[in-house]
This record gives structure tokens, C-alpha cells and sequence, in this order.
């Protein structure tokens, strides 16, 4: 199992934006590629322009299945100019269970 973890800060203007589009990308990846398993948007609770994507798939094929997919590609051309910081982790699930 492999995992990925992004964290991201945005404008406020860009807020809604971003949400929409993330939001969309998830449920592209869950549909569509067999070895996304998880994809969560998660939102600070002190700072609602801080997000967190807790991404997890079967393994490393799918992580480079995703990146090089149709969704990421959309994905770069809509969520272009939205992001401020991004911060990404990657790495094998030692826990996994």
C-alpha cells in the first residue's frame, strides 16, 4: 500500500474554487482508476484556506497510473494559479490495516 499526502493552502478567493475542483478530481480518481483506493479532502479547522489530501493507493504502478491519468490532467489545467504552498509526502503504508 502506498500513500500520499498533500497539503496545500489557497487564496480565499480562490475557496470555492479549489473545493469544487478538488472535490470533482476525488470522485474522477475513485471512478475511474482501479488502484486509487481512498482520496479524502480534508479542511483545517482553524484555517479554512489550509487543506490536507489523504490520498492512498494499492501501489506504486497506480500512484504513477494517477499522475500520468485524464483526471490529472484536468485537474493541473483547473486548479492552475489556485494554490499558494504546496507541501507533498509520499511513501509506502507501514501500518497498514
Amino acid at each position: 500500500m502506498y500513500s500520499v499526502l498533500v497539503e496545500m493552502t489557497v487564496a480565499p478567493t480562490d475557496h470555492d474554487a479549489y473545493v469544487a475542483a478538488l472535490t470533482a478530481h476525488a470522485a474522477r480518481c475513485l471512478a475511474n482508476e482501479p488502484g486509487t483506493l481512498q482520496f479524502d479532502l480534508i479542511q483545517d479547522d482553524s484555517d479554512p484556506n489550509l487543506f490536507c489530501l489523504y490520498e492512498r493507493y494499492a501501489d506504486q504502478a497506480a500512484v504513477a497510473a494517477h499522475v500520468q491519468g485524464e483526471s490529472m490532467s484536468v485537474h493541473r489545467e483547473v486548479t492552475r494559479g489556485l494554490t499558494a504552498t504546496t507541501r507533498i509526502i509520499r511513501g509506502e503504508v507501514l501500518n497498514a490495516g
